[in-house]
């Protein structure tokens, strides 16, 4: 028999209100340290150090999770489905066309890319106006299945074999990535447009998201249970068995970044850069929800500083590249260089500066919710 929605409690979610917290410092931490790995091609020991750094501050999937979680604590066997499709659509569509634009126009300013209404249209509907807007992409089209995830989702739970939904649904994203990567790896790259189609589908299908999604869903379904269990964990542990994945990952990253060896030219390699990928993921995500619990437990100025950050996190997330993308412009008129070691603190303090008071007085403005996807201080207080 199906089971109804599990009710929502006042108050009882202060840990996932911090976890979108640090979720989105990790992503912006993680887009100012990642400049090294792009532009630095050589071995250095800017570029070494960076891409350790980098190995430990994904949250994208983390975000993905949280949206799972909060779908499933909102809607449920009676939800007129007309309704969150209407409700649901106006929180991520007009957001989504504003900075489609907002990039294409900021990235390109004073580059020889063409600024029209025909780039713009173009990277909408590709998804590709910034390199982070795969999520919006992915989050959409898991929105538009949600009624379906969520019963498959009840069903599996009613004969007691919700684990078992999750770990077909990893063994189906780990099959999609390796797929992609195969055939990234050894299809026709000379051929423009299959390696176009190659470099925007997989991130953006959402089988890439699927898993973290439905995890998210798991977790509010069982929330107490697991609360308890990730509480648990001694923080000693945790830190080692992340310090060892991710020295591992920013080994075989850094590798594959300079091509030491040729290992970006061999099947394994692929095989073994994206296992540490998914494994470190999943590590991060047990992390930040265990980061999250320590805090909610000690209020204290941290608690106070990553929840101002949460109820700002959708506007950050929208606004905090091509914001970077003015600053990292400016550091460079005055001077700095990629192999600077001292740029990427810079240029990560002050776009986790810029972003946070821009999308806080921007909150301020007039139907902000319409452009930004933020609500209003007032609404805030009361949001989970």
């Amino acid at each position: 028999m199906t089971q109804p929605a599990v009710k929502a409690r006042s108050g009882w979610f202060d840990e996932i209100v911090l976890l979108r917290g640090i979720a989105i410092l990790s992503v912006l931490s993680l887009h100012a340290i990642n400049q090294a790995g792009e532009h630095l091609r050589v071995m250095s020991p800017t570029l070494a150090f960076w891409i350790t750094v980098e190995a430990f501050t994904h949250g994208v999937m983390t975000f993905i999770a949280v949206s799972g979680f909060v779908l499933a604590n909102k809607y449920g066997d009676n939800t007129d489905w007309l309704e969150f499709y209407r409700k649901r659509a106006m929180v991520i569509i007009p957001p989504y066309l504003f900075f489609s634009a907002v990039n294409v126009i900021g990235i390109r300013w004073g580059t020889e890319h063409p600024i029209d209404a025909a780039a713009i249209v173009k990277a909408t509907l590709k998804g590709d106006s910034a390199a982070h807007m795969w999520f919006f992409v992915s989050i959409i089209q898991l929105y538009f299945l949600f009624p379906v995830i969520y019963r498959v989702y009840v069903r599996f739970e009613s004969r007691k074999r919700e684990l078992r939904l999750l770990a077909w649904t990893f063994g189906a994203f780990v099959a999609w990535k390796v797929l992609a990567g195969v055939l990234a790896w050894a299809g026709p790259m000379d051929n423009h447009a299959f390696a176009k189609i190659m470099e925007l589908v997989p991130r953006r299908f959402f089988l890439n998201s699927l898993f973290y999604f439905l995890l998210g869903i798991y977790v509010r379904r069982n929330y107490e249970a697991v609360r308890a269990k990730v509480r648990a964990i001694p923080f000693a542990v945790l830190a080692a068995v992340l310090a060892g994945v991710g020295a591992l990952t920013a080994f075989v990253d850094l590798a594959w970044t300079v091509d030491h060896a040729g290992i970006n030219a061999h099947l394994w390699g692929l095989a073994a850069r994206d296992s540490l990928k998914l494994l470190m993921n999943l590590l991060l995500i047990a992390a930040h929800f265990r980061l999250a619990c320590h805090l909610a437990a000690r209020r204290s100025v941290w608690t106070g500083w990553v929840t101002a950050f949460s109820r700002l996190s959708y506007g950050l997330y929208l606004i905090h590249v091509v914001m970077q993308v003015q600053i990292q412009r400016g550091l460079m008129a005055a001077g700095l260089s990629y192999g600077d070691f001292f740029l990427y603190p810079v240029l990560w303090a002050a776009n986790l500066s810029a972003c946070y008071w821009s999308v806080l007085a921007l909150s301020k403005l007039p139907y902000s919710e319409w452009f930004l996807g933020v609500k209003k201080p007032a609404a805030n207080a009361a949001a989970a």
